[in-house]
């Protein structure tokens, strides 16, 4: 019996034991933003439509397009979180968690313009009805679940950019109709009320500047999480002091049991758990992959599958 086996011959964890507290801890946070974002969402068009005016208009706000964004992400990445309740493996598609961490930046910057601005201009608007949910709860929800339930990915200078796509369109879309066009000729009224304080040209430059400062602070963080997370996980289930040879039989255990539990029509090869453990200690993933594999193999042949290497 390998050190690792008898370390976990208790509980029998692996390494996706963790996974599958991520798991459920992704579904508790994915369901409780989606269910405050929709209801607050859901709740200021009712009061537009009781008020006579279209509901969709309350999608000239920031708030409730930064709201929208993290309530689809969460959406989205539910389902990826009850399989993973199923396989012990938590993972969803990396442009989904791009989503997020938009969402992630939208929502922040919502919950500081409205302390920074509208609290003081209008704090009945800031914190009134169910703006109190789209402006604090709901920001400060997506903040927690975003860094409780790190997605695994070390996001690169490009997708950091990429999350401040809507505060750039927002604030171009915002100053065109505000500005240039202006409220008298059919425009929006200045709903943040950012011109009674700042002149137009270093509004825009200073929300966007904003926009990228908040995008790289949440990436650096992200960053040290994951790698910190990472760590922790293969200190607290793998001790130090393990021979390639007992890591090489691990993979093929974790093989097996991942051929066990795979459908014929979805079958995944769980590169970064493999990655992890071989970055861990030192080794090529290669030389962990074809234990996995021949393990795989050999369980779902089992299940009478007929897979031939």
């Amino acid at each position: 019996m390998s050190v690792l086996q008898k370390n976990n011959k208790a509980d029998k964890k692996y390494v996706l034991y963790l996974k599958k507290q991520r798991s459920i801890t992704a579904f508790i946070a994915c369901v409780i933003i989606v269910v405050f974002s929709f209801y607050a969402i859901a709740g200021g068009m009712e009061l537009y439509v009781e008020d006579d005016r279209p509901g969709l208009l309350i999608f000239q706000w920031f708030t409730t397009i930064s709201n929208f964004i993290t309530c689809l992400s969460a959406c989205m990445i539910t389902p990826f979180a009850v399989e993973g309740i199923r396989r012990k493996h938590f993972a969803f598609p990396r442009w989904i968690s791009v989503c997020l961490y938009s969402g992630m930046v939208c929502t922040t910057m919502t919950m500081a313009m409205t302390v920074a601005f509208i609290s003081w201009s209008d704090p009945a608007l800031a914190f009134g009805d169910y703006n109190v949910y789209l402006h604090i709860v709901c920001p400060i929800m997506v903040i927690i679940s975003f860094f409780m339930v790190e997605s695994g990915y070390l996001y690169t200078i490009n997708e950091a950019v990429l999350a401040t796509v809507p505060v750039v369109l927002y604030v171009i879309v915002y100053f065109i109709e505000v500005v240039v066009i202006g409220e008298a000729n059919g425009g929006w009224e200045d709903l943040y009320h950012v011109m009674d304080y700042v002149p137009a040209h270093f509004a825009v430059a200073g929300v966007i500047l904003i926009g990228f400062g908040l995008s790289f602070i949440i990436r650096i963080i992200n960053n040290k999480l994951v790698i910190m997370h990472r760590k922790r996980r293969l200190a607290k289930l793998w001790p130090e002091d393990v021979s390639p040879a007992e890591i090489k039989m691990e993979m093929l255990g974790l093989g097996r049991f991942m051929g066990r539990h795979s459908d014929a029509e979805f079958v995944e090869l769980y590169l970064d758990i493999i990655i992890d453990i071989a970055d861990h200690y030192n080794l090529k993933t290669e030389d962990l992959i074809r234990p996995y594999i021949k393990g795989f193999v050999d369980s779902y042949n089992e299940k009478g599958k007929g897979i031939r290497l």
